[in-house]
């Protein structure tokens, strides 16, 4: 084997090496952008309780994080099923990363 070969071996194992770098770094990021199963839950007692766009509040009886279809059936329980920004309980679905329990507080 020459080493004219041995050197376009090398340089097609790199362009392949980094290739597959990237395609691994392109799905890391992807999936840090999902939604998890997970979202931040406010619960609270009157509805003029909350004083933002969505889930910013003054008063509440329940503020956390919990799994998202949790969330929705204390929804249907309280609210009939308003959905995420309306009526006593409002939540904001979580991305696959930190910080969970800032999701939608304002």
């Amino acid at each position: 084997m020459s080493l004219f070969n041995v050197l376009i071996f090398f340089k097609k194992t790199i362009t392949v090496l980094g290739i597959i770098v990237l395609l691994l770094l392109f799905f890391q990021v992807f999936s840090f952008f999902q939604k998890s199963e997970y979202c931040n839950c406010v619960v609270v007692e009157y509805e003029s309780n909350f004083t933002g766009k969505w889930l910013k509040h003054s008063n509440s009886t329940s503020f956390e994080v919990r799994k998202t279809e949790e969330c929705i059936a204390l929804d249907v329980t309280i609210d009939n099923g308003t959905g995420a920004k309306e009526g006593r309980v409002r939540w904001a679905e979580c991305l696959s990363g930190p910080d969970c329990n800032e999701a939608g507080n304002f």
